[in-house]
């Protein structure tokens, strides 16, 4: 790797520093020259001095070369301080520019700069930096085929972060790394001209790589373009990967900086019943795409995206003009939206429950979504068994309570420490100054162990290791209002294997004695009970897994191998059995 430089100043010799290497740390020399002002290599005050870059072979044809139109630069810094190696950074941020041309005769690129030293300081460093960067804001290329690594800082901010990317003819790949990742990537766009997508095969680049506009007939070039990501911590360092295998090449790139949209929000922690009378006249911002924020988009306090927002888990009002309008979203204790809805009501009625009872088997994997009409936003859970949050304050706190399963006890909570308990009363402070959140109903009070069920989406899931009966009652609330409460009765069964048997499900009876008449055509069904025959009190499936329960209509139904008919219920159940 060639990075021949050198320098000179009034009548003196040209002084070389040929064939350096690039090293690890970005230093290919550190090296120092000691003497007098005017001898040697030591100009004097007043002297013009002349820095080289990219000697003896013309820049445009190695890859690695001097570059201006890629931020490579030439600095000097004249001071009294002694630097090493490890003050790169700083040097550069106190040193001063050497506006540079290239030579063509000479095929290399010069600048010059007085060398001002009137208070006799020690030491003149002289910098070429060959780092691409677009620290700047843009870079642009005209060389030959290239790989090029360009270091981009995005500061500390956050938010929606990118680069603009341009190829004019020969086809580039730009991809953006941030956080070691791989989060935009153009493929290879350009001109998309046969030769162009030829030339790239015969690279050896992957033809899924390959993202030129087919058909390839030249009348196209979708070479410009963007690459956005959400800069979602204060890491600045990224880079673009560019990749250049054809000859001949034309780009450019922009650096775009994270940005953050503003909106208006109520910062107080609304719920379904009082969010519509919010009014959002806070200023925040987002990182969503959008004027205003979406499900998954992070809130921030301030525009550099310094301190994400605290939702608390609730609902807030939201919009572009500081006025309310009923949008609303809930946001979590990490300033994520995870959900989303409007004041203006589309339902016209009360949601229904009509989920049936559950038969569950233990140590089977559960996602249930509990059933209702009308759109439900919401759900709640009766439970004589509350959440509470003990906090204990600034000297620790002793707390009274009547747990749900040991009864009355004191529970002693440390300082500045948190804990959750399930009582069935609200809990006491016996001493301290700690304090006491109600946070819901416990829901692992009533719902078998190791499932979880979701106030917000209805859903039901985990997997459940009790064998028990457990019951739930529930209500489904909407933006026009509440509905009946509504019983889930919870059922969980050994995890023995469903018997198959067979039963006639084609052709039932409205009564015991007509279902014994009818010429049987049967099919395999599963069933819980310990014969090989369902009983009244078994439990018909028509799966294996116990997920599908037969609805049976409380109509009877003919079982092979059997002397009765039985009545089975819309549950699966069998409710009765009548003799042939």
């Amino acid at each position: 790797m060639n990075l021949n430089q050198s320098f000179s100043y009034t009548g003196s010799s040209e002084y070389k520093l040929p064939n350096i290497g690039i090293s690890s740390n970005g230093i290919a020399l550190f090296d120092s020259r000691t003497g007098i002002g005017g001898v040697d290599y030591m100009p004097a005050d007043g002297d013009t001095v002349t820095v080289i870059a990219g000697f003896d072979t013309d820049p445009k044809t190695n890859a690695r070369q001097f570059d201006p139109d890629m931020n490579n630069n030439i600095y000097y810094l004249v001071t009294d301080v002694d630097y090493g190696a490890n003050d790169k950074d700083t040097i550069l941020s106190l040193a001063t520019v050497v506006a540079v041309k290239y030579n063509v005769p000479l095929a290399r690129w010069e600048g010059t700069f007085t060398f001002s030293n009137p208070d006799d300081l020690p030491n003149l460093y002289l910098i070429w930096d060959y780092t691409d960067n677009l620290d700047l804001g843009l870079i642009t290329y005209g060389g030959k085929n290239t790989e090029r690594i360009v270091n981009i800082d995005y500061s500390a901010n956050r938010g929606i972060a990118g680069v603009d990317y341009s190829t004019l003819t020969r086809p580039v790949r730009f991809q953006l790394q941030w956080n070691n990742v791989i989060v935009g990537d153009s493929g290879y766009v350009g001109l998309n001209s046969l030769a162009n997508y030829n030339a790239l095969i015969a690279a050896g680049v992957d033809p899924d790589d390959i993202n030129l506009s087919f058909p390839y007939n030249s009348l196209v070039n979708n070479g410009t373009g963007q690459l956005r990501f959400n800069k979602f911590s204060t890491l600045a360092e990224a880079y673009l990967l560019i990749s250049a295998p054809r000859d001949t090449n034309s780009l450019g790139a922009t650096r775009v900086d994270p940005v953050l949209t503003d909106f208006f929000i109520d910062p107080t922690n609304g719920d379904i019943t009082n969010i519509c009378a919010q009014v959002p006249s806070t200023k925040y911002f987002h990182d969503g795409s959008g004027a205003l924020p979406t499900i998954g988009s992070r809130i921030y306090t301030s525009g550099s995206g310094t301190t994400l927002f605290n939702g608390g888990n609730s609902y807030h009002q939201i919009n572009t003009s500081g006025v309310s309008i009923g949008l609303y979203v809930a946001i979590d204790e990490n300033g994520v939206v995870y959900a989303e809805g409007s004041c203006i009501c589309g339902e016209v009625a009360d949601p229904v429950i009509n989920q049936v009872d559950l038969t569950l088997v233990r140590n089977q994997a559960v996602n249930v979504q509990f059933e209702a009409t009308n759109n439900p936003t919401s759900w709640s859970v009766t439970s004589t068994c509350d959440e509470y949050l003990l906090f204990g304050g600034t000297t620790g706190t002793v707390f009274n309570m009547t747990d749900c399963t040991y009864g009355v006890q004191d529970v002693t909570v440390s300082i500045n420490e948190s804990r959750v308990v399930c009582s069935s009363s609200l809990p006491t402070v016996v001493g301290g100054d700690g304090t006491v959140t109600l946070n819901g109903p416990c829901l692992s009070s009533i719902l078998p162990n190791g499932l979880s069920f979701d106030l917000n989406t209805g859903i039901l899931s985990g997997t459940v290791v009790d064998t028990c009966e457990f019951s739930l009652e529930l209500t489904a609330t909407n933006c026009f209002g509440t509905s009946a409460p509504e019983t889930v009765n919870i059922t969980v069964m050994a995890d023995n294997k469903f018997k198959p048997f067979l039963i006639d499900i084609e052709n039932f009876g409205v009564s015991g004695a007509a279902a014994c008449l009818v010429s049987p055509l049967y099919s395999v069904l599963y069933h819980n009970g310990a014969g090989d025959i369902p009983v009244v009190g078994d439990y018909i499936y028509r799966d294996a897994f116990s997920t599908q329960p037969l609805m049976g209509g409380d109509m009877w139904y003919k079982v092979y191998s059997s002397l009765d008919s039985l009545e089975v219920s819309n549950f699966g159940k069998v409710c009765d059995a009548h003799t042939c």
